[in-house]
């Protein structure tokens, strides 16, 4: 099985996605980060695959799900999720 590793700012986004989406909708937070790590899942599967965004870092890929995008690298054997964020947000900013 391919490994996904979260960086610890993938850990935090995905902890903020579930506690704005909780307030209102408690199941609909459980799918949504469902939803999220089977994409990682599938994507550390494919780690060459995505639109590739150099101008975050080295090597740095996008994917989507819903309204989330997930910003990732290859590593060896899979991927490193390095943020999960909502994508109406200024990613320059981050």
């Amino acid at each position: 099985m391919a490994t996904v590793r979260l960086a610890p700012s993938a850990r935090a986004d995905m902890s903020e996605i579930f506690d704005y989406i909780v307030r209102d909708k408690p199941s609909a937070a459980v799918r949504w980060i469902d939803a999220i790590e089977e994409k990682c899942d599938l994507t550390a599967t494919r780690p060459n695959f995505g639109e590739l965004h150099p101008e975050y870092g080295v090597a740095i890929r996008c994917s989507s799900v819903g309204r989330y995008v997930i910003f990732f690298r290859p590593i060896d054997g899979g991927i490193e999720v390095v943020r999960a964020i909502a994508s109406e947000r200024d990613t320059r900013s981050l």
